[in-house]
């Protein structure tokens, strides 16, 4: 199992946000036939610093299923979405 976290510009309106949050796990799902586990919108905060030149972004957390050999073209297709300021992505080891 793999999480994301990701930086959106907070420049975009609720219903871009949407079709950002979708586009992302429509990617996932459709294209790379991953499967979402759970996610959370962590809202909108302050950033430490600034990043692209924006001052304020929105956190979104997302736990998912994808084989390791699609991770990094999942990670190419999230290069390619301006919104996305920044993102990580971590694998959680199993307990």
């Amino acid at each position: 199992m793999y999480e994301i976290l990701c930086l959106i510009s907070s420049k975009i309106d609720k219903n871009q946000l949407e079709e950002t949050i979708n586009l992302v796990k429509n990617t996932l799902i459709q294209d790379l036939k991953g499967e979402i586990v759970s996610e959370k919108i962590l809202g909108e905060k302050k950033l430490s610093y600034p990043i692209k030149k924006e001052k304020r972004g929105f956190y979104w957390l997302l736990y998912f299923n994808l084989s390791p050999q699609k991770v990094k073209k999942f990670e190419e297709k999230l290069k390619n979405i301006p919104e996305i300021l920044r993102f990580l992505i971590v694998k959680k080891r199993k307990i």
